[in-house]
């Protein structure tokens, strides 16, 4: 009598990075192709949050979490091909997190993806120039007439606040009152 073996493979770990405001992301994943038809496909973020499940041949969005609600898709014929990647639409800094995938089937596998999903850098180069121009009208330094932050919005916008901290006038003491 044939004793049944149970085969778990575990895959490395990848990581993944996209800026915020991106149009999707995917987390890779590709194994080996014409995986059984009873085979259930579940990616998971931060412990057992479900973020999309395959079973019975379709997608089972009633049990994802709601906060992936119509934002994750799988490929057509990933049994067939072997491709569990998952695409996440719009993706915002809150979902950078530890994602796992967990293949249920024959052969069992898990794949954990790390997805880091940066804030725009329009932010971070907006906040350091407006440091910038309080720090040059509190010393009261003459500023140049234009900071270069990447972004042409971000350098309107700066152009607009030196015109305004450029005339001494405008600036206001510590006590609030203006000079």
């Amino acid at each position: 009598m044939k004793t049944p073996h149970l085969l778990f493979v575990v895959l490395s770990d990848c990581q993944v990075e996209e800026g915020e405001g991106a149009e999707s992301v995917q987390l890779p994943f590709k194994t080996t192709a014409n995986l059984p038809g009873d085979t259930k496909v579940q990616w998971k973020v931060s412990g057992d949050k479900m973020v999309h499940v395959y079973e019975n041949g379709s997608d089972q969005p009633h049990k994802q979490h709601q906060d992936y609600k119509d934002r994750t898709e799988m490929k057509e014929d990933l049994l067939k091909t072997g491709d569990l990647s998952l695409t996440l639409k719009q993706p915002t800094e809150r979902d950078s997190g530890e994602y796992r995938c967990e293949v249920d089937g024959e052969v069992k596998r898990n794949k954990t993806v790390h997805l880091k999903v940066k804030v725009k850098g329009i932010c971070l180069s907006l906040c350091s120039s407006l440091i910038f121009i309080l720090i040059c009208s509190v010393n009261r330094i003459k500023m140049p007439s234009l900071i270069y932050c990447g972004s042409s919005s971000v350098v309107f916008l700066m152009e607009q606040l030196l015109l305004m901290f450029e005339d001494e006038t405008r600036v206001p003491t510590a006590s609030g009152q203006r000079d």
